[in-house]
């Protein structure tokens, strides 16, 4: 005698499943379809019955957002993002013009002064207080040649001093001043600690050039503790 797998001939797998990848649940005192779940999700029990669920983020990076040009736009911007516990910025690109100037990074659009700096940036300077946006350059960009940034942002505890502003740390920032093939052109800017003054809750960022449109990439990821 044949058998075809179905290990429940009176309620009838092959009635119960509908579906490629289909799974059978057992659920007051009847069998029930347990459809399959998305691309990565992970099966786990929810309510007293198996289900899928997406994997859990905390302590991953998600997307937050990206913008580029690549033909010259007035900003680059990630905005309408909710704050999370730590937020990174990741920007490649340069000015679309041959103004030299500097590059201008600021959060949810504020203009105030508000943006701190210091630390390793600058040959000359030990610190940057109370400006209209962080620079990344301190004016030392030279037009159309490319510069890389990496920003990461805390959201304070109010618990903690100061834990009403957004803390960071200026990771890496190079800048090409001759040409991309001449390694003794390039300005290296790392270990800035950074701060911002207006709130602990950051849900855009904001990358301008002091004179002309700016072309290239940004992109922003955040994750949660857990």
């Amino acid at each position: 005698m044949g058998y075809n797998g179905d290990l429940y001939p009176t309620a009838g797998a092959d009635v119960v499943m509908t579906t490629t990848g289909d799974l059978v649940r057992y659920n007051s005192g009847a069998r029930q379809r347990l459809g399959i779940g998305s691309s990565a999700d992970v099966l786990t029990v929810s309510g007293g019955l198996p289900a899928w669920v997406a994997p859990a983020s905390s302590g991953t990076y998600s997307q937050l957002g990206t913008d580029a040009s690549t033909s010259g736009a007035s900003e680059l911007s990630v905005g309408s993002f909710t704050m999370m516990d730590c937020v990174q910025v990741y920007f490649y690109g340069c000015s679309a013009g041959t103004t030299e100037s500097d590059l201008r990074i600021t959060l949810n659009d504020d203009a105030g002064q508000s943006y701190n700096m210091r630390g390793l940036y600058s040959t000359s300077e030990v610190s940057f207080n109370n400006q209209v946006y962080w620079s990344a350059t301190l004016g030392n960009n030279t037009a159309q040649r490319p510069i890389n940034i990496k920003i990461i942002m805390w959201k304070q505890d109010t618990n903690i001093i100061d834990g009403g502003k957004v803390q960071g740390f200026l990771e890496s920032a190079n800048s090409w001043t001759t040409s991309e093939s001449d390694p003794a052109g390039v300005n290296t800017y790392v270990a800035s600690g950074i701060m911002w003054n207006d709130t602990d809750a950051v849900t855009s960022v904001e990358i301008k050039h002091g004179s002309d449109n700016i072309i290239g990439n940004l992109q922003v990821n955040g994750f949660d503790y857990g």
